[in-house]
């Protein structure tokens, strides 16, 4: 873009940049942007005896989930 070397990553930091002038909770999520976060649920399995699904699976369950209450405009065919 006329000689400047703009990165995906930071069009996306520079809109929530300027959106958290406007959003509490978007100026929150700019404290973190960058860092990894590593979790390790080997605990809740052993102790809790907790099993997980796979993670595409629960996003799925989740969307599915908000277009029925109404968080997310249901745009599938209706049949």
């Amino acid at each position: 873009m006329q000689g400047y070397d703009f990165s995906v990553s930071e069009a996306k930091y520079c809109l929530f940049k300027f959106a958290s002038f406007f959003s509490k909770e978007v100026a929150d999520l700019i404290l973190m942007w960058g860092l990894e976060m590593h979790v390790d649920n080997t605990r809740s399995k052993q102790v809790l005896q907790l099993s997980y699904r796979p993670p595409k699976e629960s996003i799925n369950e989740m969307v599915y989930s908000m277009i029925e209450t109404g968080i997310i405009e249901d745009k599938r065919p209706k049949t």
